[in-house]
């Protein structure tokens, strides 16, 4: 039987039709490895009262420890390629997914804005404690007599220069502790790796603290997405007497 040019076209359009459909069916997600406490290769240990979420797979073994009840969760992270292959790990890819009524997925933050943060908080502190210092006085009281020998007290009202230098001396103390702080987190912050085998790369992670009750860290290395859940414990609310 002989097939019309026609008929031939349409046959290859519906066998490529075909064919694209089952390729999307067929795409493989990412695998998702979580830590789970008990489970294999998960494991808890603690190095100097610091505990240490610890999850081997596929020769990759990851530290991880939560930080911060501050302005900013930053989780520390130590990442041991065993493997024979090479991968690269970036913070931005690093997410928490808060599983609330409404799920929200949180990216990371960019390490130069939180120390910039850092700076300007202390900047702004130096000039509240600044305005302060200029306001410091000191009162001293003095009696006086007059010509005509009768008696007065004089209450005489002068700048504090103690308190002053006090407080600048504070102000420089406190602008050269912010200064170290926001180098600190921009020199300790986790770096873009491409890690062969046998390398290791550490640093922290910054996100902003919304005190969740609980979320899960998500990060993926190669094809696999590991995630770490963490669950704050409630605080017990103490009552008024």
């Amino acid at each position: 039987m002989k097939l019309s040019k026609p008929f031939i076209g349409v046959l290859l359009l519906l066998l490529s039709c075909a064919a694209y459909a089952q390729a999307q069916t067929e795409t493989v997600s990412p695998k998702v490895v979580r830590w789970t406490q008990g489970a294999q290769g998960c494991d808890l240990v603690y190095k100097e009262g610091v505990g240490f979420y610890v999850l081997k797979h596929d020769g990759i073994i990851i530290y991880l420890t939560m930080q911060g009840e501050g302005k900013y969760l930053s989780p520390f992270l130590q990442v041991f390629n065993g493997s024979m292959k090479r991968f690269t790990v970036d913070p931005q890819s690093f997410t928490l997914y808060v599983p609330k009524t409404h799920p929200e997925l949180i990216a990371s933050l960019d390490p130069y804005t939180v120390a910039k943060s850092v700076g300007n908080r202390g900047r702004l502190r130096g000039a509240l404690a600044a305005g302060l210092a200029g306001a410091a006085t000191t009162q001293s009281t003095a009696t006086v007599r007059d010509n005509q020998g009768n008696r007065a007290t004089v209450t005489a009202t002068e700048p504090d220069t103690d308190a002053q230098e006090r407080t600048r001396q504070a102000v420089q103390d406190n602008a050269e502790a912010n200064l170290s702080e926001a180098q600190r987190i921009l020199q300790t912050s986790f770096k873009t790796n491409t890690l062969s085998q046998g390398e290791i790369a550490t640093g922290f992670i910054y996100f902003n603290n919304k005190k969740y009750p609980e979320f899960v860290l998500r990060f993926p290395i190669g094809d696999t997405v590991y995630e770490f859940p963490f669950v704050k414990a409630p605080q017990s609310k103490s009552r008024k007497q």
